[in-house]
């Protein structure tokens, strides 16, 4: 079903689905992770099936196909000028805030798609040609729908 899945790896708070009739149901994450659910767990959290549209296209959705996380930004700069860093520094700063900035550079959170593309797009704005150095990719599941 679910490839290297363990239920432990589920955020915490994940919405299941439980309509078993809907198109997508065998491609939809909040469907498929059900049969993981063990038997410690008592409770569950799960949509309200009054709002499942079982047509497939349902904005509860989530792909069961992996994506491409990336992982760390300690090599991010290097092919910046000197000068031009503590600005691209700053624009990714109030981008994710302090916090998040990081833990995104620790690899306590990671970049998906999406996000590798904004700093692809800051770093062309600085004149870097090419992809951004990420210190690793990760094929994980996409639990947010990012």
């Amino acid at each position: 079903m679910l490839k290297n899945f363990e239920y432990s790896m589920l955020p915490f708070g994940f919405v299941h689905c439980f309509c078993n009739n809907c198109r997508k149901a065998d491609q939809c994450l909040r469907n498929l992770t059900l049969s993981y659910v063990p038997d410690t767990e008592v409770t569950v959290k799960m949509i309200n099936p009054h709002l499942v549209v079982p047509d497939g296209k349902c904005p509860y959705y989530l792909s069961s196909k992996t994506k491409k996380f990336a992982y760390g930004i300690s090599h991010l700069f290097d092919e910046l000028p000197f000068g031009k860093v503590k600005s691209v520094r700053e624009e990714l700063i109030n981008h994710y805030g302090r916090t998040n900035y990081y833990r995104l550079k620790r690899k306590e959170r990671s970049f998906p798609p999406a996000e590798q593309d904004y700093v692809k797009s800051v770093l062309q704005r600085y004149g870097v040609k090419g992809s951004p150095a990420f210190d690793e990719y990760r094929e994980e599941y996409d639990w947010e729908g990012r």
